[in-house]
């Protein structure tokens, strides 16, 4: 069996081809990758050496299963597959799981409809063409939920009532262009994903990591929210084998799944007891804990430091209004479609080793940039992978 997949070379990539080569459902493994300043096969090969080179240090024996590269450019809303590749997707494939995403939360909002909501037109338009389809698996977000407050159920949300910023917005959009198909789907909604919970493996640093880089810095004095707000933050490993899964278990209508926490979710007030001791690293105090505050408070410190000069202290603030006001809309998410699928509960690790391994590893990459100004090439960032001590490593089971 043949399945495609899109965003193989982001925060998930290492650990879902992991999932898929391990689970062997699939013999044939198709990746899409853009050309940038490096071939899209070798991108997708050093993926692939990193999900390999995991398995082989688990124990796992030699796995036949091949990973075929494909060179397409998803985000300009056409089919940029060279017609060769593009046949043989279209007779071969019977799974698409596209993961592709722009998942900045302060990114314009154009540029998030052109990579998430026009990327994910484009692939169901190559789906429409698969002769043997039989799931378009969609890895979305929880976010979808935007300013919903409560439990929140696994289904179609017809009736948004707004959204933080505009990655949940046009990801809530790109759902819709899912559902609208008629094609045979899944929608996954995966919570934060922070790393991996046997060593903290992080491939992409994302909003989460930047966040406890500047907090261990003193870059973020505040936080809005109450107290009792949910914080839902899963493994990475976790994510990937619930969509290894389910990619291979073939879909009943259309399905919504929550992979999170849901009600194991711990408060804001308990997360950040816990995470301040993890980025003291000297054990001196000097981490400071950043206060709960009320909405206007916090917009009202963002318009200051917006008019302070301090550039650093500005693209801070500023990234960090993009994420963190959703905690002014506290959710807890219903997951039981999700252990529907994969036959069993999630078995989540414990949030505490999670984030303790996450931050190591995330200091001793120096959270993937010296600071705002220094980030390293994603191709630096692989390289930095390499040692046996950041494989991707086992699922939770």
């Amino acid at each position: 069996m043949a399945i495609l997949i899109t965003g193989a070379t982001g925060h998930l990539g290492p650990h879902l081809i992991a999932e898929l080569l391990r689970a062997s459902d699939f013999d044939r493994v198709y990746v899409t990758a853009r050309r940038t300043g490096e071939a899209a096969a070798s991108r997708v090969h050093a993926v692939e050496r990193i999900a390999r080179r995991s398995l082989t240090e688990q124990g796992c024996g030699p796995i036949a299963s091949s990973i075929v590269p494909i060179d397409a450019d998803l985000v300009q809303g056409r089919l940029a597959i060279a017609d060769p590749d593009l046949r043989r997707i279209e007779d071969d494939v019977e799974v698409i799981v596209h993961a592709a995403a722009d998942t900045r939360f302060g990114a314009p909002l154009e540029t998030l409809k052109t990579a998430n909501v026009g990327a994910t037109l484009t692939v169901c338009r190559i789906a429409e063409r698969c002769r043997h389809l039989r799931q378009f698996l969609f890895v979305s977000t929880a976010c979808v939920a935007g300013r919903r407050t409560g439990r929140i159920p696994e289904t179609i949300v017809n009736d948004p009532v707004g959204f933080a910023n505009a990655y949940e917005r046009t990801k809530w959009e790109a759902e819709a262009v899912v559902v609208s198909s008629g094609l045979p789907c899944r929608i996954a909604r995966l919570s934060t994903c922070a790393g991996s919970h046997v060593n903290g493996y992080v491939h992409r640093f994302g909003a989460l990591h930047h966040l406890l880089h500047w907090m261990s810095r003193g870059l973020v004095p505040m936080v809005p929210g109450t107290a009792a707000t949910p914080i839902d933050v899963i493994s990475t490993d976790v994510a990937a084998a619930w969509l290894a899964r389910a990619a291979g278990r073939d879909p009943k209508g259309v399905e919504i799944c929550h992979v999170a926490l849901g009600d194991r979710a711990i408060p804001v007030d308990a997360l950040l007891d816990l995470v301040i001791p993890l980025l003291d690293a000297e054990g001196r105090g000097r981490v400071k804990r950043p206060a709960l505050v009320a909405e206007p408070v916090f917009e009202s410190f963002t318009r200051m430091v917006g008019l302070s000069g301090d550039a650093l202290l500005a693209r801070v603030q500023a990234s960090a209004a993009a994420v963190l006001p959703s905690l002014l809309h506290p959710k807890t998410y219903d997951t039981s479609s999700a252990e529907r699928c994969f036959g069993a509960p999630l078995a989540h690790a414990d949030t505490a080793a999670l984030l303790s391994r996450v931050i190591d590893f995330g200091r001793s990459q120096r959270w993937g940039l010296l600071d705002e100004r220094l980030r390293p090439p994603p191709a630096a960032r692989l390289r930095g992978a390499q040692p046996q001590r950041v494989g991707v490593g086992p699922h939770a089971h």
